[in-house]
């Protein structure tokens, strides 16, 4: 304050002068001598040098010629070149500018003339970011412009001013066209034009720009903020920027007077500027915050979801109202807002459900994922009496140490919608059973079941409601030596000799367990002997249960034995083979049962576990293996205490001390109290994960030789159904010339169908399909268009190719399978939507690049890769998505089989199969397809018909099935043909002899009823050797064709076959007829 009290005490004159273009941008400022002295007074040196301060800014300093004296009219030189002359009055003029220009001093003060030099440049604009749209996108996201004074902003500004010792701080917001200021202090006004704001100037950096003198910084000198109010003379201003580097606005301080700003005043400045931005973000998250909290308080009201608390360390439960209303009471009424949760399950909660509630608080006890989220229903009986059901979602809440501490979570009253989805499921359940009661198939369905049934290791015994023996599998069969026989309940133990589990006592009626099955129990585990005459005595464990239908109508009852006889014979032999057990390679122990206290252990027990033996004796089972302590354990000693079971085999995981987990199968044997001693539990153990292993792939070959079967058997049946539409379509491109997109798009459909049939019966046998020359491009292209076609509208498809691609060889229907199989997990992968891209490109693999990977090879390839934005794969799925019948598909979504089948094409093209995935980012399949050697590529699409004409010639079609004989019977019709008809090999006999003087052609299919198509097929040759055959069928084994062949049977079409494929054919055939 000092330094400006003397700064307005001296009498100075300030002259600025800005030099032409030819000169420096300096500009010059000259103040006359001080008021004290005479104005007549002349220098006093040949050059007197004048100057001006204010606050520490020393001007250029000027020297004026000795000659200047006032009241002389004496020609003068400033050092810039501009001359000048001083007269009486001390007016002062340039005469080397525009004639005119002048500024005269105040006659009452001649010694305080100011003089502005008419060389002036204009005013500069700062120039607009290049990234303005995203700075003003950032601004407008704070939402503060025209908004009213805050304090906590004028706490900043006042601060900056105190700090920076000014009379005017700001905080500035610059948009589109205006200054704005949401605060002031010592300026004035709220808002000014952009074109005139050094703070527009200021967010050109991120640096503090300081602004020592305006008048001397040509960028403002003609600024009217500094020529007229509020005549900034200082400036300095610290950008506001924003979290993503945009600059938004200033914190600026202003002063009338020129003077510097030191470096920690603009460190100040710089730390106030990034707090106004820290105060501008917590006020977006504090209206994010009340923004989501008024969505869930209008959720929560819409949806009537009432939130609530539960303490598991007090054991309380905090409900908000609408808990209260669902429970029918409210806080007043129970007493506050904090209710015991005692109270809860004695007064609310119903008692058929506390299995639920408490299995479920169990598991909210017992996780180790913070993130856990479970939801069960169950019901409460509210206090008017009334029981509904309720839907809870809750959460867990971990203190410091991982403990569960609390679970939150939200109920809603769901007793509408359930009641209606359990009306719909036993609508549905009805609606099925009637549909399997009059269908044929159900005789078909019947044969499979037996047919699984006899190959069961277990023995399934049935009865139905008459309590009559229906059922007897091939494995019951044979450890009975009998099969069911019509016999009262009171005859069974007696005719199949049944036991009790010691071997001796006859089983009577009440105890066998077909017959407490029958009589609605739930037989779990039941011992019972079998000693037929002749044969093997065996112990068996029997499980079974009765059978209802959806309308809990009683069927009948059905057992599953399980034969333990080795077990009994291994428990016998553990109880006199104690001492042998050291020398075991398998782990031995035996634990007091009470408290499972392992009280001796043998060597390989210890190596097993990775441990000596000395530290397995004295711990319990579930210390060693944590991975028993479930309920299914537990009921498995409560059975054995209870005399309900003796021994059993379990499999279970274990964790090593260095880490590795493997599967472990225990064989547990109860030795029940005896006077020398404790009830104990022997315990047998072997690790399994090799055996395992095996047993899964044998598994896994077993069921894809399932598959085979069924998809030979039902082929045939399908290229039936598919062949009239192949015939068809051509004959309606005839009738409706118009509609040959839509026709196209069933004629595509149709033949994709049928070619994947065709790959299936290839499956089913392990036949290679054609390899042909294959043309990438198209193959993209086919599958483009089936996408395009298919797949939703929020899915997005992208295809690159390289031009000019080699072609591959390979099967053209498998590669567009490949193709396709990929597409669809790659849709399935992006439910909301997302980018597909198909990719084809040349890659050589060298072989360094081919020793990452046991399946890479090296050579030339062409990559096909599936490219999606979706979810991608967790790690821990990843190395078992190629394992058939693996998914992760819901069970009516996927048949674990399509990442398989690809697997297998491309192996079978001698290629390899890559993957690159990344959770939430998508995931990439590459397939590599070696380079087929140079030839002609396979064209995709269809074959030109040929040109053929008959002349009424006699032609017999022979087919079970009637679309198909419409069809060929149309299309030989139009091609000049006479076509008869027959629907099996009887019939067809009936038309050959009718017309045995006139057939010139039979087409005949092979599977048919009464008499089937190679049946009459050797009638017809003795009947009419010369007539040709064609034969038409969906299966071409090997024994057939050695058959036809036999038979002189040269002409086949595969079905389904299209209208072209049957002209090709018949073409030829009466073509060679002609030429004989």
């Amino acid at each position: 304050m000092r330094r400006r009290e003397a700064g307005r005490r001296a009498s100075q004159i300030a002259i600025r002068a800005i030099p032409s273009a030819a000169t420096s941008d300096s500009m010059c400022e000259a103040s006359a001598r001080s008021a004290r002295e005479p104005v007549s007074r002349p220098p006093t040196a040949s050059a007197t040098v004048y100057t001006a301060t204010r606050q520490k800014t020393i001007s250029r300093r000027l020297a004026l010629p000795r000659s200047v004296r006032a009241g002389e009219d004496s020609p003068c030189e400033w050092p810039c070149g501009c001359r000048w002359s001083c007269s009486p009055g001390w007016t002062w003029s340039c005469n080397c500018c525009s004639p005119g220009t002048r500024a005269r001093a105040r006659p009452q003060d001649p010694s305080r003339p100011r003089l502005l030099h008419s060389h002036r440049q204009p005013m500069q604009s700062a120039p607009i970011p290049d990234s303005e749209a995203e700075r003003l996108a950032a601004l407008r996201r704070y939402g503060l412009l025209d908004t009213g004074r805050e304090p906590e902003f004028d706490d900043f500004t006042s601060l900056a001013r105190l700090v920076c010792d000014t009379p005017i701080a700001f905080i500035t917001l610059l948009s589109e066209h205006r200054q704005w200021f949401k605060s002031e202090l010592g300026f004035g006004v709220r808002e000014t034009p952009r074109e005139l704001a050094f703070c527009a100037h200021t967010i050109l950096a991120d640096e503090v720009m300081v602004v020592p003198d305006a008048l001397l910084d040509r960028r403002f000198a003609d600024n009217p903020l500094v020529l007229g109010a509020p005549r900034i003379r200082f400036y300095a201003g610290a950008p506001l920027i924003t979290p993503d580097g945009h600059r938004i606005g200033t914190l600026s301080v202003v002063d009338h007077e020129p003077r510097q700003l030191d470096e920690p005043r603009i460190s100040a400045l710089q730390g106030l500027a990034r707090k106004v931005i820290q105060v501008m973000e917590l006020r977006v998250a504090k209206q994010r915050l009340e923004h989501q909290a008024r969505l869930f308080e209008h959720a929560m009201h819409v949806t009537s979801v009432a939130p609530w608390e539960h303490d598991l360390e007090r054991d309380v439960f905090h409900f908000n109202d609408r808990m209260f209303a669902l429970l029918g009471t409210d806080a007043e009424r129970e007493g506050g807002y904090d209710l015991p949760a005692e109270i809860f399950r004695r007064e609310f909660a119903h008692p058929e459900d506390e299995a639920i509630r408490d299995l479920s608080l169990e598991k909210a006890r017992q996780t180790d994922d913070p993130d856990f989220v479970d939801r069960i229903q169950h019901r409460i009986t509210r206090r008017d009496g009334e029981v509904r059901m309720l839907e809870v979602s809750y959460g867990v809440v971990k203190d410091g140490s991982g403990r569960t501490v609390a679970t939150r979570g939200a109920s809603q009253d769901v007793t509408d919608s359930t009641l209606l989805e359990r009306r719909l499921r036993d609508l549905n359940q009805e609606l099925e059973q009637r549909v399997v009661e009059r269908t044929a198939e159900l005789r078909e369905a019947e044969k499979r079941t037996r047919t699984i049934l006899d190959h069961l290791a277990e023995g399934v015994i049935a009865c139905d409601a008459e309590a009559n023996l229906i059922l007897f599998n091939r494995t019951a069969q044979v450890w009975h030596g009998l099969d069911a026989v019509e016999t009262t309940p009171e005859k069974w133990a007696e005719r199949y000799s049944l036991f009790e589990g010691d071997g001796t006592t006859p089983l009577a009626t009440e105890r066998n367990p077909l017959m407490r099955a029958y009589r609605g129990e739930t037989v779990r585990g039941a011992d019972v002997c079998i000693a037929p005459p002749g044969l093997p005595k065996r112990f068996l464990l029997v499980n079974g249960g009765p059978v209802h239908d959806a309308e809990e109508r009683m069927l009948g009852a059905v057992v599953v034995l399980h034969d333990v006889s080795a077990r009994r014979r291994a428990e016998r032999e553990a109880r006199t083979a104690l001492a042998t057990l050291e020398a075991a390679s398998d782990g031995a122990m035996m634990l007091l049962f009470d408290t499972l206290e392992v009280r001796y252990a043998n060597r390989a027990a210890g190596r097993g576990a990775g441990l000596a033996r000395s530290e397995l004796i004295g711990r319990t089972a579930f210390e060693l293996i944590p991975d028993l302590d479930n309920d299914e354990f537990h009921e498995l000693l409560r059975r054995m205490r209870a005399g309900e079971e003796r021994s059993r085999r379990l499999v279970t995981g274990y964790q090593r001390p260095d880490g590795t987990r493997t599967t472990l199968e225990l064989g547990l044997t109860y030795v029940a109290p005896s006077p020398h001693g404790p009830a104990q539990l022997i315990a047998v153990i072997r690790d399994i994960s090799r055996r395992l292993a095996r047993e899964r792939e044998t598994n896994r070959a077993q069921r894809l030789q399932s598959i085979g079967t069924l998809a030979s058997g039902i082929a045939h049946d399908l290229n039936n159904a598919i062949a009239p539409i192949l015939m068809g379509v051509d004959l309606l491109r005839e009738q409706f010339p118009g509609e040959s997109d839509l026709l196209e798009v069933f004629d595509t459909s149709a033949r994709r169908a049928a070619d994947m049939v065709r790959q299936l019966v290839t499956f089913a046998t392990g036949a290679e399909g054609d390899r042909v020359e294959v043309s990438p491009a198209a193959l993209l292209d086919e599958a483009a268009k089936l996408i395009r076609s298919t797949f939703p509208k929020n899915v997005e498809l992208r295809v690159r190719c390289d031009p000019d691609l080699p072609a591959v060889l390979g099967d053209a229907t498998q590669l567009h399978q490949l193709l396709v199989n990929l597409c669809v997990n790659a849709r399935d992968a992006m439910p909301r939507g997302g980018t597909l891209t198909l990719g084809a490109r040349l890659r050589e693999i060298d072989p360094e690049e081919a020793r990452e990977g046991d399946e890479i090879v090296a050579g030339t390839f062409v990559e096909l890769s599936v490219q999606d934005t979706g979810s991608g794969i967790p790690p821990d799925v990843l190395d078992r998505i190629f394992d058939p019948f693996f998914t992760t598909k819901g069970p009516n979504e996927g048949t674990g089989l399509g990442l398989s089948t690809c697997r297998g094409l491309v192996r079978g093209h001698g290629g390899f199969l890559r993957v690159e995935t990344a959770v939430s980012k998508g995931t990439t399949f590459s397939a590599f397809i070696p380079v087929a050697p140079e030839g002609d590529v396979a064209v995709i699409g269809d074959v030109p018909e040929p040109a053929f004409r008959g002349n009424g010639e006699l032609v017999l079609v022979v087919d079970d099935e009637g679309p198909v004989r419409q069809m060929a019977s149309r299309i030989l019709a139009r091609l000049g043909l006479t076509p008869i008809v027959a629907g099996d090999g009887a019939e067809a006999l009936v038309q050959v002899a009718d017309h045995r003087d006139s057939l010139r052609a039979v087409i005949t299919d092979l599977h048919m009823p009464h008499m089937d198509g190679m049946t009459f097929i050797e009638n017809l040759r003795r009947m009419l050797p010369q007539v040709d055959v064609i034969v038409s069928t969906g299966r071409f084994d090997e024994p057939t064709l050695r058959a036809l062949r036999d038979l002189e049977v040269e002409h086949r079409l595969d079905k389904p076959f299209r209208q072209s494929q049957l002209v090709e054919m018949l073409a030829r055939l009466f073509g060679d007829h002609d030429a004989s």
